[in-house]
């Protein structure tokens, strides 16, 4: 059977990433999943693409995972999409200093990429717009607090050397809204957008 194209651009958000790649290490559908990340900070994203290899080896998935190089690749065939970026990525893959300006360049070449019919999920803020016609949201994950989200990265590091178990974590999102989602995107808020 053909795996269903899962894409997760902003892997590198240590608030949402995580989770995301707990939930798909424990999702087991009608169809296997080809799991593409992508982000535009390279260091983040090949951790993240290592959590996910041990998350899917540890239980079993059978999941395909792809790390992209560019936002192109990881849109190429994709039938989910999944929005996470933050501040890093959008400063990386828009080239700007300017927060402000490179947010909205970021989230506007980002919804340039994502292919006409395809369900996309934004985990950003309710504040956050995408500047897409149509899209969905969720409210998870939970938000983490300033210090958790500065010891994440740390924490995978961890779990990678096997220094702890990641057993308890994946159960904490075995429950996900975002496995409803894979499988029926109607399950997910739709957020009527205006698009470029």
């Amino acid at each position: 059977m053909k795996p269903l194209v899962f894409t997760h651009i902003g892997v590198g958000n240590m608030a949402v990433a995580p989770a995301v790649v707990a939930t798909l290490g424990t999702y087991f559908g009608e169809r296997p999943l080809e799991v593409r990340l992508f982000d535009a900070d390279e260091e983040r994203a090949d951790l993240m693409q290592r959590f996910a290899e041990m998350v899917f080896q540890i239980e079993k998935t059978g999941h395909q995972l792809v790390l992209c190089g560019h936002l192109g690749e990881a849109m190429e065939g994709a039938e989910r999409v999944v929005l996470s970026p933050e501040a890093n990525f959008s400063r990386r893959l828009a080239r700007l200093s300017d927060p402000a300006q490179a947010w909205d360049v970021a989230l506007s070449s980002v919804a340039r990429a994502v292919p006409k019919g395809v369900a996309c999920l934004s985990l950003l803020g309710p504040e956050i717009r995408v500047p897409l016609r149509d899209y969905y949201r969720i409210e998870w994950p939970p938000p983490i607090g300033p210090d958790q989200l500065r010891a994440m990265p740390h924490q995978i590091l961890r779990w990678l050397r096997t220094d702890e178990y990641v057993q308890p974590f994946l159960r904490q999102h075995a429950g996900s809204p975002l496995k409803r989602w894979i499988d029926d995107p109607s399950s997910a808020d739709l957020v009527l957008g205006s698009p470029l």
